[in-house]
């Protein structure tokens, strides 16, 4: 029989459930990439084994035990070594006869090409989990963290002062190795199990003649598998973080100590029914010992364990300072109400909605990711502001951006990857000087300014002291402004002035003077 909760305990069950829900759906987006591997590797493997369908006589627990023996890849070459090595048996001659028959040439080329096709699919399928759990994990702290404080707000009744959750934290968070990993590796470690599997299953389908069909039943169970890992990574990460950004709230607030709140029904756990309404320090919690989650899909939360002296407390910090009175959270006043009162003004944007913050934060994460702390605010609030009210500022980090990211990939200069981070290197010590390259300008700069004999045509002086003079020239096609000194000529857009090309010219045609 459950026991019956109180008002504030039911709020903070009914919030995890809400965080959960948000869990699912986000692994319901990563069983749409699973399903559309399935999909792709299930047609692949059709095209293989309608050509390979052959009895030998091997029973599936006698192939597995063959694939035991197997320490290294499970390839074609190494298969056929385990079946050399086992006793003599008319079967496995045969299937060995048949993998060094020039007629099966074409079909093992086939298999192994469908091996090495399930690498790329288990990478790619870590390439998207990975990408949408980075943003969904930030968005999700920044929800939870906020949630927690309204929560914690409302059951004092007043607004007392905290802080933005701050970038610097969910980055620790998300590289944080609780449990022995973070999300990232237990991503792959998945992504890797599930690749490994099914090549298990292809070699077996080899060896005992499964058909087409069965072979798409095994794949389509073991992406299963994956995908149920999927699931409880996201849940399970999703109770970390959400855990972690209570206790954030309880720091914040100066809460020393917490309550376990288990959610009894018969799916609950026996360790969390131990730890159902029991006290802890906030400063001993330790997750999987005496906080939540103790275990992979676990639903338990924390409640505030206060005193009347801690109230007092923080109705004195909730004052307003024009006034003096306390700044009061209504019972009735919702989450979106409170949120537009208490956490859009920390943005310093006016008319400011939820939908703008969250889009930003992922913009965020993108320009950290490409740009790297030094190069990006140091806090959302300051993007959000850069974005918002500094549209100057703003659209130089996009430039810068676009430019690292350019050189993060192929492009089609011929340099070198050094001459790649040279390149980027250059770009920003110019932009120092008030000179923004392009990003094909800059490769150009790296590829020509080295003659072929070791000298050089122009070096970063020389275009400094090109660029503290005015354009001289204007482009007759398209009426682009040019500098051209010492035999040097540099475009650049008319109304930004960013170089887009620099070249060496003896003689200028298709120009004007100004």
């Amino acid at each position: 029989m459950s026991k019956k909760l109180s008002y504030w305990e039911r709020r903070k069950a009914q919030l995890i459930f809400n965080q959960m829900d948000k869990a699912e759906k986000q692994a319901d987006s990563f069983d749409a990439i699973y399903d559309e591997a399935k999909r792709y590797l299930t047609r692949q493997s059709n095209k293989v084994f309608d050509k390979f369908q052959r009895d030998y006589g091997l029973t599936e627990q006698e192939a597995r035990l063959v694939l035991k023996t197997i320490k290294d890849d499970k390839t074609i070459d190494n298969l056929k070594r385990q079946l050399q090595a086992q006793p003599d048996n008319s079967n496995i001659n045969q299937l060995l006869a048949d993998l060094d028959s020039p007629a099966f040439a074409f079909r093992i080329n086939r298999f192994n090409d469908l091996q090495k096709q399930i690498d790329n699919i288990s990478n790619k399928v870590y390439q998207s989990e990975k990408q949408q759990s980075d943003t969904y994990y930030s968005d999700f702290m920044n929800d939870s963290y906020y949630h927690h404080t309204y929560e914690l707000q409302k059951r004092l009744g007043v607004a007392y002062d905290f802080n933005i959750l701050p970038e610097h934290e969910i980055s620790r968070l998300q590289r944080s190795n609780w449990y022995g990993d973070n999300y990232s590796s237990r991503i792959w470690n998945n992504t890797q199990a599930l690749a490994d599997s099914l090549k298990n299953e292809l070699l077996i389908g080899l060896m005992t003649g499964r058909s087409t069909r069965d072979i798409a039943e095994i794949i389509s169970q073991r992406f299963a598998v994956g995908k149920n890992a999927s699931r409880r990574l996201v849940r399970t990460e999703s109770a970390y973080y959400h855990g972690q950004m209570e206790l954030k709230n309880y720091d914040e607030a100066d809460i020393s100590q917490y309550q376990f709140v288990a959610t009894l029904d018969l799916r609950t756990s026996t360790i969390c029914r131990e730890h159902d309404q029991l006290v802890y320090k906030t400063k001993e919690a330790i997750v999987g010992v005496n906080y939540p989650p103790m275990h992979p899909w676990c639903r338990s939360t924390t409640i505030a364990y206060f005193d009347d002296k801690w109230a007092k407390s923080k109705k004195r910090r909730a004052k307003d300072p024009k006034t003096g009175k306390n700044i009061l959270v209504p019972a009735d006043m919702t989450y979106d109400d409170w949120y537009a009162k208490h956490v859009k003004p920390l943005y310093k944007v006016d008319g400011l909605k939820q939908s703008d913050i969250d889009r930003a934060n992922q913009q965020y994460i993108k320009y950290k990711d490409i740009l790297g702390d030094a190069r990006t605010p140091k806090t959302l609030a300051d993007f959000v502001d850069l974005k918002y009210n500094k549209p100057k500022e703003y659209k130089g980090l996009k430039h810068d951006a676009r430019v690292v990211n350019y050189f993060n990939g192929d492009i089609k200069e011929p340099l070198s990857e050094f001459q790649k981070k040279q390149a980027v290197e250059a770009y920003f010590n110019f932009k120092k000087d008030d000179i923004i390259f392009g990003d094909h300008a800059i490769a150009r700069y790296l590829e020509r300014m080295r003659r072929n004999n070791g000298t050089f045509t122009y070096n970063y002086n020389t275009v400094k002291a090109a660029f503290s003079l005015p354009p001289n020239y204007v482009s007759e096609r398209d009426g682009r402004h040019t500098r051209y000194y010492n035999g040097i000529l540099y475009i650049t857009e008319s109304d930004t002035d960013i170089v887009v090309s620099i070249m060496k010219r003896k003689k200028l045609k298709g120009f004007k003077p100004l």
